[in-house]
């Protein structure tokens, strides 16, 4: 079957949003992807490539009264979390999709999904957990489950939740720890008693993060990078590089705050910068402002003063040139 996702990003996110695409295209055949492009930037790169399995979808095209509504009152990233719920209603609702998987911009698949989604069996939704360590236990902050990589069938079981989720995330939907939410990721946390038909992945290699790594054992056999957490290998199918910022074209970091087992940053971390580099090298040219600083441009990359100076600081241990890479 066609396996159907959808991603949303801007201009500063794209690069990411490229690798993804170029992941799916690798690791998963038969697909389609609506890239939910925030800006005009975006969506004129994503026509460029002329895929007929990515299809570039504007604000325009998706934004309800509603999300026009609280727009104003939302930062842009609380603003795209808000919409997170609101585009897998729109490919299942107004594009005719019987399922959707909504996917994290800076998510790369390392290998086939289609174990992922198997053991779903007849569940009408995925959600992957946190895995955090113990020293970055967040749960009772951030959620036991990650947003990532949700996919939601359209039956009346996965319709219910989602619409549930988005009337939520119109209600409120802010980057802080508030009456026991935050953002649009608590309101998951009950989900598996709330609705019927919630699958929840046991495939360690679902969502390998910088707040898991460091209970995760890596390995490379036959080409295909594996992981365990205390028991049998699994393939690696999909790593969340959040908090990986890039300081230029030639400096990236790729975590804050996180130790990197050395064997993560050999197999997955320096494959996945040298992705971005390629990617960056090739559409450049079109990209400005904070967008063309570097491949995966953030918070590092703008400001002055202490705040700039001790996160790079923090950052330092996981910090590399694009020339000298760990494992090159």
């Amino acid at each position: 079957m066609t396996r159907v996702f959808c991603t949303l990003f801007n201009a500063v996110y794209l690069i990411r949003g490229l690798a993804l695409i170029e992941s799916l295209a690798r690791h998963c055949l038969d697909h389609r992807i609506y890239v939910f492009a925030m800006d005009e930037t975006s969506a004129g790169i994503i026509e460029q490539l002329a895929d007929p399995r990515v299809i570039a979808v504007r604000p325009g095209e998706f934004e309800t009264a509603e999300l026009l509504r609280v727009k104003p009152q939302r930062t842009l990233a609380e603003y795209f979390w808000t919409c997170t719920p609101q585009i897998v209603r729109h490919c299942l609702s107004r594009r005719g999709e019987a399922e959707c998987t909504y996917v994290d911009a800076d998510v790369w698949l390392m290998a086939d999904p289609q174990p992922v989604f198997a053991e779903m069996g007849d569940a009408s939704m995925l959600l992957t957990e946190h895995r955090y360590t113990p020293k970055h236990e967040q749960a009772a902050l951030r959620g036991r489950y990650c947003v990532q990589f949700m996919r939601f069938v359209g039956d009346a079981a996965g319709r219910l939740a989602l619409d549930w989720w988005c009337d939520r995330c119109i209600e409120w939907c802010h980057a802080r720890t508030e009456d026991g939410k935050f953002g649009d990721q608590k309101y998951l946390d009950d989900w598996p008693q709330r609705f019927a038909g919630v699958h929840v992945s046991a495939h360690v290699g679902a969502g390998v993060a910088p707040w898991n790594v460091g209970r995760t054992c890596f390995r490379q056999e036959a080409g295909q990078v594996q992981v365990a957490d205390g028991g049998p290998w699994q393939p690696l199918v999909f790593f969340h590089f959040h908090g990986l910022v890039s300081y230029s074209a030639d400096s990236l970091c790729f975590a804050f705050g996180y130790r990197l087992p050395s064997q993560a940053k050999v197999l997955v971390y320096a494959a996945y910068a040298r992705e971005l580099q390629r990617l960056f090298a090739r559409w450049r040219g079109q990209l400005s402002g904070l967008a063309a600083q570097g491949p995966a441009p953030g918070a590092s990359n703008t400001g002055n003063g202490p705040r700039r100076a001790l996160r790079r600081i923090w950052g330092f241990p996981n910090t590399y040139s694009m020339q000298r890479l760990p494992g090159a």
